[in-house]
């Protein structure tokens, strides 16, 4: 008996492990996304504040103005230099998770069929074998020019840093 509770409390501790590391991956891009959205609400709001001054053209308090353009600019500059390098560490977080979650995989499952390692495989251009009844047989892979390698697995960064390219544009036609 004792040989059996040890066996199926092996087996609950592998499936509790795995689905701890699952839940971080999803954790950790749930953190990432909802500062990039966080970052796309701060920046659009300078920008909007930014073009709201700069429309408005009156001789008067034309110094004031052009100081609040410059500062809007540089505002939304090292805005937008933060965020590429927290997308850019969450980009690495989300790979690390992957990584753990996979190894985790091929280490603990047996006889359990892996849930990490053909979404992985299907986002690296993979294809995916479908295997349940209603599906089985059906083929999934994601064409080339829908995973956008390497451009979405780095749009954490990418975003940012043309957010930071456009701030800088905004500081030239602020100072000109």
């Amino acid at each position: 008996m004792r040989d059996e509770d040890s066996v199926k409390s092996t087996v609950v501790g592998k499936r509790l492990a795995l689905q701890l590391a699952r839940q971080d991956t999803l954790h950790a891009e749930a953190i990432t996304q909802q500062r990039l959205n966080n970052f796309l609400f701060c920046v659009s709001i300078l920008f909007l504040v930014w073009a709201t001054i700069f429309v408005n053209q009156t001789t008067e308090l034309a110094f004031e103005r052009r100081v609040a353009l410059v500062l809007f600019s540089l505002l939304s500059f090292i805005l937008s230099v933060a965020y590429t390098l927290l997308g850019y560490r969450g980009d690495r977080f989300i790979t690390m998770h992957y990584d753990i979650s996979l190894q985790l995989e091929s280490k603990l499952l047996d006889d359990t069929p892996p849930t990490v390692e053909p979404i992985v495989s299907l986002q690296s251009g993979e294809e995916y074998i479908c295997q349940s009844e209603l599906f089985s047989g059906n083929s999934i892979r994601i064409p080339g020019a829908a995973r956008m390698e390497p451009v979405s697995t780095h749009l954490l960064i990418l975003v940012p840093a043309s957010f930071a390219l456009t701030a800088m544009i905004l500081f030239a036609l602020s100072i000109s």
